[in-house]
């Protein structure tokens, strides 16, 4: 038991974007990929015509040990950002006893950029914006086209302001529409004590728990089998099937409560970081990509960082690794944090460090190859539930466990289930970035 314990605990911790969205912000349909169809020939024609054999069943395998999947990379590097601290989880895991829907706040401060919606002529105090929202009198404000600085005398309804223009160096000129006008600072008069309130709501997020279960059996003749090694082979390729399972949902997974048409118990998917990431900041710089162009994509989402970090991941497509090596040959290094066994190459651009991860999944087959999403290690968090467990009523939680069914055991079969309850916390999208970066 205890080599599968320590199985368990090794592993666990081991196209073509479509950027259309609805109100909220939530993509309005799943993404078009063109997926190549697998060869499935038979040992014969195989040998007829040298065609590869296709060995997909070792998939499992080549991923898990092989390369560096975004889950081990997620925690370990929280660890490494907690100076390893194993007592307390690390800043990328945490537990909640709000189940089966996991539900955070999120506030978002008001944007401070508007645009015109109406012509304004230089003498005209009154200015049209598609919305006031976030707006407030005694503001000042910069119109970035003409560089005409004015101050917000009064707020009249949704859309209209009334100004007083040109109290900057630059006289008052025509705003056309579709001029950019930002928020500058505030600007207030003799003897006032406070300028008009205002205040953002906190926002409800939420993301469901997903039950992930691998159940196998193991009879005498499996264990008497020359072909394998004993029992703790198979323990060893379901733990690596289980952990390939959570792996996908994480990147993947698309949020969605369900029933069951046959038994009519609910279910529940998580939404992956993938998809939080195309709610975020979307570009396509593939027809003209230089590295001047790539540090422009991604200035958007580093306007916003937690807790001091400025680390961010970037996980790679398949054909976008070496497209990057090709670019910053001689800035990127290898970082090493010994301690949790996690080696990385990076990017640094200023104060902000790039994590680049190849990952498997992010091939032609899943029509990601091409993609690079920009993820930031302090807003995303793994998350477990906890309760009390009915058979001895202690309190237990929704990582992976290993459980064998006393009910069915005999000398010559046993029966095992691996069991996780999962969740992220994709908080904050506009700190992520999903950029397509080969043509």
């Amino acid at each position: 038991m205890f080599y599968i314990l320590k199985q368990l605990k090794a592993v666990f911790f081991s196209s073509i974007i479509s950027y259309a969205v609805d109100a909220n912000q939530y993509p309005a349909a799943p993404e078009s990929t063109v997926v190549p169809a697998r060869a499935n020939t038979t040992q014969a024609t195989s040998i007829a015509s040298y065609e590869e054999y296709d060995n997909s069943e070792l998939e499992v395998i080549s991923i898990a040990r092989g390369r560096t999947p975004f889950l081990h990379t997620l925690i370990n590097l929280g660890r490494g950002l907690s100076w390893g601290d194993y007592k307390t989880m690390g800043v990328n895991e945490m537990i909640s006893q709000n189940f089966p829907e996991f539900k955070w706040r999120e506030r978002d401060e008001f944007k401070d950029t508007f645009v015109v919606s109406t012509q304004s002529l230089l003498a005209s105090t009154l200015l049209k914006v598609a919305s006031t929202v976030g707006l407030y009198k005694g503001l000042l404000l910069r119109n970035t086209t003409t560089n005409e600085q004015f101050r917000i005398t009064a707020i009249v309804n949704a859309t209209d302001l009334t100004v007083q223009r040109g109290v900057g160096t630059v006289a008052a000129a025509d705003m056309e529409v579709d001029d950019e006008v930002i928020v500058l600072s505030s600007a207030a008069t003799k003897w006032e004590s406070g300028l008009d309130s205002f205040f953002v709501a906190n926002q409800d997020r939420s993301n469901y728990f997903q039950k992930f279960l691998t159940t196998a059996s193991v009879d005498d003749f499996d264990v008497l089998s020359n072909k394998i090694n004993g029992w703790e082979d198979i323990v060893t390729e379901k733990t690596i099937q289980h952990s390939l399972e959570m792996e996908k949902a994480v990147l993947f997974g698309q949020k969605k409560s369900s029933a069951d048409p046959v038994t009519w118990k609910a279910f529940y998917t998580m939404e992956g970081v993938l998809e939080n990431a195309k709610r975020g900041w979307t570009n396509d710089i593939s027809a003209a990509l230089t590295n001047l162009t790539l540090e422009e994509a991604l200035q958007s989402p580093l306007k916003y960082t937690k807790d001091g970090s400025y680390k961010k991941i970037v996980l790679c497509g398949s054909k976008v690794r070496s497209t990057i090596s090709a670019l910053f040959e001689t800035r990127l290094r290898v970082t090493q944090i010994k301690d949790v066994d996690l080696t990385f190459e990076s990017l640094k651009i200023n104060q902000w460090e790039f994590i680049f991860v190849e990952h498997p999944m992010l091939d032609e087959s899943s029509g990601y190859e091409k993609t690079m999403f920009v993820l930031d290690p302090s807003f995303l968090k793994v998350v477990y539930p906890t309760g009390n467990n009915p058979i001895d009523n202690a309190w237990f939680n929704g990582k992976t466990r290993f459980i064998i069914n006393q009910s069915t055991k005999t000398f010559s079969h046993i029966e095992f289930s691996l069991v996780t309850y999962m969740s992220m916390m994709n908080s904050n999208s506009n700190s992520c970035a999903a950029i397509k970066i080969v043509a």
